[in-house]
């Protein structure tokens, strides 16, 4: 399935994934934690990005907010976050290539992490 990277900093790709936990884990760092972007999307996160000591994720944080996700206001996304698609049965799937160009246009944004 194809996959929506958005790395710390940088541009966001699209990357070919297998959906695995393993592969997602590896992904973000360590355990995922779901934030469901819309009824058809899903970002995973590092679930203890913040404890660790990750850096601030702008265009992950940005793109939860203008969602309205339920991040409160003075909340915020560390570590790399990966999107996936869900489809009508709610099994992962590719990530829309509408959504891919959202956020990959707010990824232009992006000029560093601060930690």
């Amino acid at each position: 399935m194809l996959a929506m990277l958005m790395p710390v900093c940088g541009p966001a790709s699209v990357q070919e994934i297998d959906g695995s936990l393993a592969s997602l884990q590896k992904l973000v760092g360590g355990y995922i934690q779901a934030i469901k972007l819309t009824p058809c999307v899903v970002g995973y996160i590092n679930e203890d990005g913040k404890a660790t000591g990750l850096f601030f994720n702008k265009t992950a944080t940005w793109a939860c907010h203008q969602l309205a996700v339920g991040l409160a206001e003075d909340d915020y996304i560390v570590g790399p976050m990966v999107i996936v698609g869900v489809d009508e049965n709610g099994d992962e799937a590719s990530v829309p290539a509408e959504f891919v160009s959202l956020l990959a246009e707010a990824a232009k944004y992006c000029k560093g992490g601060v930690k």
